[in-house]
């Protein structure tokens, strides 16, 4: 007898067994699963647990009846887990909803609102000057745009961001205690092409965001390329000259990305940007001063308190013109550099 060639037999077999048990399938339900032994599925133990059946299971590697179609753990970002660590804090959501349409805004309704001011660092007595808006993502950070702070000297000029004001004429202390001085991480984008339009500022300390009236938005799940309708919202002008006292929103439906070439140079690139325009006659625009601030949705699959910001007001030819439209970063686009710095630490999973 030729040990040999039974040898070669055996090891053959092992080879093809374990391709077969080790393959990624698709399952009768159209996901991506792993065919794995029944003891390393929590899925199967879960199945005979609840149901006491493993009927409702798919068997993948016959004869063998121990190797189960065991559905693939779903991925979640770090923004995504993140937002959901947001909304386990006690009493996270208000009893209001958002108003459409550019009304006003009832206190305490968009509390990621950031509003970013500025004065001369050597006269600590003058006023702050409105500049832009930006969004709460994290206790310790803000999202907004980059042209923001284009000329401006940060050594003669003090920045800071105010957390937590419906209305920033205010000078009282409720209003001060959300004021954060910031450090300006510009991506790198921004100095070398015609995109790239989003900045980070670190606040010095971290905001007290169990407090109904600082509270973060949530980083976008997707692109929104399909996305027809946003609110945005902020303190800018209501015609082109004075600032309301008020926080005020609207609505804006998606346009053409062509519509918003501002002038036959102008660069367009859909997968950074997107534009839109008011609702009709009777919606409301983004005006100078709400550069910077969110253009968000409800956050997908939650019909609650929790907001996405899917964009950050960035130019375009703003309200008090005829065919208003305006530019927007596409904040998808920029998500993974976003985590790596306001979560260094953190992984996918």
């Amino acid at each position: 007898m030729d040990y040999r060639k039974c040898t070669y037999t055996i090891i053959i077999i092992l080879i093809i067994d374990s391709s077969i048990f080790n393959k990624t399938v698709v399952c009768l339900s159209e996901t991506p699963c792993d065919c794995i032994h029944e003891s390393e599925c929590d899925y199967v133990s879960k199945a005979k647990y609840f149901y006491k059946d493993l009927r409702i299971l798919q068997p993948c590697a016959l004869p063998s009846e121990d190797f189960y179609c065991c559905p693939s753990p779903i991925k979640t970002t770090i923004s995504e887990r993140k937002c959901k660590e947001f909304s386990q804090i006690e009493n996270f959501c208000k009893e209001h909803h958002l108003i459409n349409r550019g009304k006003p805004v009832e206190p305490n309704e968009i509390s990621f609102i950031a509003s970013i001011q500025m004065r001369d660092k050597s006269d600590d007595k003058s006023p702050w000057e409105w500049k832009c808006g930006g969004t709460l993502i994290d206790p310790k950070f803000v999202l907004t745009a980059a042209h923001c702070f284009e000329n401006i000297d940060t050594a003669t000029t003090e920045i800071t961001v105010l957390l937590g004001a419906h209305n920033i004429t205010e000078t009282t202390e409720r209003n001060d205690y959300g004021r954060f001085n910031v450090t300006i991480k510009i991506h790198e984008d921004y100095f070398n092409s015609p995109f790239g339009d989003i900045a980070l500022l670190e606040l010095g300390s971290a905001a007290d965001i169990r407090t109904p009236r600082i509270r973060p938005a949530c980083l976008p799940t997707s692109s929104g390329k399909e996305i027809k309708e946003f609110r945005a919202a902020g303190f800018g002008t209501t015609n082109g000259r004075d600032f309301p006292s008020a926080l005020l929103q609207t609505t804006l439906m998606t346009k053409p990305i062509e519509n918003c070439r501002l002038t036959e140079d102008t660069q367009l690139n859909e997968t950074l940007q997107f534009c839109a325009a008011p609702n009709g006659r009777t919606g409301g625009d983004v005006c100078p001063g709400d550069s910077g601030g969110p253009v968000f949705i409800e956050y997908p699959g939650r019909n609650d308190c929790l907001y996405a910001v899917m964009g950050i007001v960035s130019e375009g030819n703003f309200c008090n013109v005829d065919d208003p439209h305006t530019f927007h970063t596409r904040v998808w686009y920029y998500r993974e550099w976003i985590e790596s710095i306001v979560w260094p630490n953190e992984k996918n999973s």
